[in-house]
């Protein structure tokens, strides 16, 4: 028996030398200290055991992923290149799959993509010189031609645009004017046989040089009148 001072050259620890929570190799069965890699375990009657790690047993190549299905951990092995994990939801297994490429209606070069009510489609091209035109929420853009422009013939400055007979075309009128100031004409015709005139020259005027002058009386003349040599006004 050991006591203090007396030093035993041998002693051998059985199992029923240890308490019940000491770990040794003697607590377990077989007696060894397991293999290189393996991890202590409980078997399913309780007893420690070395076994091998899930994970180490269960991928065997670079690229493997571990999940577990209904009974365990299980391997997946690397999927083709560029595809992604896609999981099945927890029901299922996950599985490696493709991204889905979009699949577009274009086959032409100039075609437009634009949607409809139902999903995507192709405008071909249009004719050269065509615009892209919308008819709203409610329909398809279509390719239209553009709108032919306006023609003005005769065109000079200060002459007053008249409307023709021809779609799109006007006519600059050589002998009516307007100059932001005056009109100017060769006759002016009332057609109801009424030609107004202001009862107040308020504001500054010259007549213009070889032109004569007609106003309607009364006239009150709060202003500057001036009349060229040559030059009449006179008042009705």
């Amino acid at each position: 028996m050991a006591y203090i001072g007396n030093v035993l050259t041998s002693f051998n620890i059985g199992s029923s030398n240890l308490n019940d929570q000491a770990v040794t190799a003697d607590k377990l069965s077989p007696s060894s200290v397991g293999s290189n890699g393996q991890v202590l375990a409980v078997d399913g009657s309780g007893n420690l055991v070395w076994a091998n790690d899930a994970q180490n047993d269960t991928l065997t190549t670079q690229g493997d992923l571990l999940y577990r299905d209904g009974s365990g951990y299980q391997r997946l092995g690397a999927g083709t290149n560029g595809y992604y994990l896609k999981t099945q939801g927890s029901g299922a297994n996950p599985v490696w799959a493709a991204v889905s490429q979009y699949s577009t209606p274009l086959t032409t070069r100039g075609d437009i993509l634009f949607r409809d009510a139902s999903g995507d489609q192709r405008l071909a091209a249009g004719t050269s010189g065509y615009f892209l035109k919308t008819q709203g929420s409610g329909a398809d853009p279509v390719w239209s031609a553009v709108p032919a422009g306006i023609t003005i013939n005769n065109q000079a400055d200060n002459r007053v645009v008249t409307a023709t007979g021809t779609t799109n075309t006007l006519n600059g009128e050589a002998s009516l004017t307007f100059d932001g100031t005056k009109a100017t004409a060769p006759v002016h015709t009332a057609s109801n046989g009424i030609v107004e005139t202001a009862a107040t020259i308020g504001s500054n005027h010259t007549i213009t040089t070889n032109y004569n002058a007609m106003s309607v009386g009364p006239v009150a003349v709060s202003a500057t009148l001036t009349i060229p040599s040559g030059s009449v006004w006179t008042i009705v």
